[in-house]
């Protein structure tokens, strides 16, 4: 009698991921050697597809793949004063009202609805094209051009998460990548910016600009999208000294801002990509300042004299915390980065 068939959304990812387990048994138990090299790309995409089913029931998380492109694990997240988690698929910005309702003031030089109701209340872009300034009128460009991810669930087509024993889990080209192109968009979970919060905490923190655009940019008020625990695939992005991405803020076609990712040179099939996590994060004394990673996932350690001479020097704020989690990633402290593209 065959086996009733369970539809899509009454499945959960687990369930999809010991579907895939039993799958490989079967095919390991034909006693081949490199019975997994023998899967074609597209069927390791198959797999992909249906881990990362939006239809699934229950919360979606990042599964490491090997080097063949076949998940192996569910990816865990450790940081200070927390117990081990796994981070959940978020494809857009999350709003919630109550983590902004506590707040009894307005952030300073916040110009807008408060407290917000919406997240267009926050990153809302409509109408704002221009500022008086003395007897001209000064343009106040975008932050950035428009742009607009037309299938974000689709991420897993490009990229991938891989482990590495000495910078952790990674996220991965699948194949090659044009440079001065869009990768995608990091998202999180929208919470006001606490200074109390230890940056250890804030490691997976961005900062983008809230309410009305000030013609000053330096009194613009920012929050922070806070990929801790729920976030896009590029909460996995590791550092480079000489990366091949960088987050800039932009429009998207909801006018609403947003970080979108975008690659500053050509990324290569398997290559890690990386972004500069910025000053503060690296000790003075530390023998490795920077860890580059190669088409094979080597780490490539460049001594302090190396990166002196390239300008590549890095002081922390602060001692580096006793945990040391394989992956922590170093966000910078979430500063305003020159756009490279920008003439």
């Amino acid at each position: 009698m065959a086996r009733e068939k369970i539809p899509t959304s009454q499945k959960t990812q687990a369930d999809v991921f010991r579907e895939f387990q039993i799958a490989m048994t079967k095919c390991a138990a034909k006693d081949r050697k490199d019975w997994s090299a023998e899967l074609k790309k597209e069927q390791t995409t198959i797999w992909a597809a249906r881990l990362y089913d939006p239809r699934l029931k229950g919360p979606l998380h990042f599964y490491a793949q090997d080097h063949t492109g076949l998940p192996m694990r569910k990816v865990p997240t450790m940081v200070p004063n927390s117990e081990l988690f796994y981070s959940t698929l978020l494809l857009f910005n999350r709003f919630e009202e109550t983590d902004w309702e506590s707040q009894d003031r307005y952030p300073e030089d916040y110009v807008g609805e408060w407290p917000p109701r919406q997240r267009a209340d926050l990153l809302g872009y409509r109408g704002q094209r221009a500022f008086p300034s003395g007897k001209h009128i000064s343009y106040l460009k975008p932050p950035k051009a428009q742009w607009y991810d037309p299938k974000p669930q689709d991420w897993w087509l490009f990229f991938e998460i891989r482990f590495n024993e000495h910078t952790g889990y990674g996220m991965y080209a699948r194949e090659w990548l044009a440079g001065k192109q869009w990768l995608g968009q990091y998202t999180g979970k929208l919470r006001p910016k606490d200074a109390t919060v230890p940056d250890e905490e804030t490691q997976y923190n961005f900062e983008i600009s809230i309410g009305k655009l000030q013609e000053n940019e330096r009194r613009q008020p920012r929050c922070w999208v806070d990929a801790t625990r729920e976030g896009s695939v590029f909460r996995f992005m590791a550092h480079s000294c000489e990366p091949n991405a960088a987050v800039e803020e932009r429009v998207d076609a909801q006018d609403e801002r947003i970080l979108g990712v975008y690659s500053i040179r050509d990324i290569q099939a398997n290559e890690a990509v990386t972004i500069d996590y910025g000053m503060g994060w690296f000790a003075g004394d530390q023998d490795c300042v920077a860890e580059d990673m190669d088409l094979s996932g080597a780490v490539l350690q460049k001594s302090k004299k190396e990166a002196i001479q390239n300008g590549k020097m890095r002081k922390s704020k602060s001692s580096r915390p006793d945990h040391q989690d394989k992956n922590r990633k170093r966000v910078a402290k979430p500063k305003r980065k020159k756009n490279v593209l920008q003439k």
